[in-house]
């Protein structure tokens, strides 16, 4: 949440739907009795899928406005949410990525000698999931790649 009121321009209101995940409902009447006590809300940002697809769209259709929800980590309900034009963005942390490469890299240092990315960082993310390539993703999903 603080890395996206530090990147948008605009007025970013930060509140915690109090054990979101063990309760989409009470979730979603906290988002819903936001959204109407405040008409400027214009888009909503969740950090997790479930809330987004369980909690955020449900109270967007109640209070019947048309709000663009982006949010964080992949589920497939938030894929067909995007392939829907429900959602307008996840981002993919790509932890498989994280714990392969983390292996790999730490394998080919002992075993090869071998520094891969010359000692600076390299990044496993995060990607951005949308409706341009949410069916690529599918398919890894699909696939069980991730």
């Amino acid at each position: 949440c603080a890395g996206a009121a530090e990147t948008f321009d605009g007025e970013v209101v930060d509140f915690n739907a109090d054990q979101a995940l063990a309760d989409l409902t009470a979730a979603e009447a906290k988002v819903r009795a936001a959204l109407e006590a405040d008409p400027d809300i214009d888009a909503v940002f969740s950090v997790s899928a479930d809330v987004a697809t369980g909690s955020a769209l449900p109270a967007i259709a109640a209070v019947g406005r048309d709000i663009p929800v982006g949010t964080v980590d992949l589920s497939s309900d938030t894929l067909t949410a995007i392939s829907d034009g429900d959602i307008a963005f996840a981002i993919d942390q790509q932890q498989y990525a994280q714990g392969h490469l983390a292996v790999e890299l730490l394998y080919l240092a002992v075993h090869d000698a071998i520094e891969l990315g010359g000692g600076l960082p390299m990044y496993t993310g995060p990607a951005l999931v949308t409706a341009d390539n949410v069916e690529a993703v599918q398919a890894s999903v699909d696939a069980g790649t991730r």
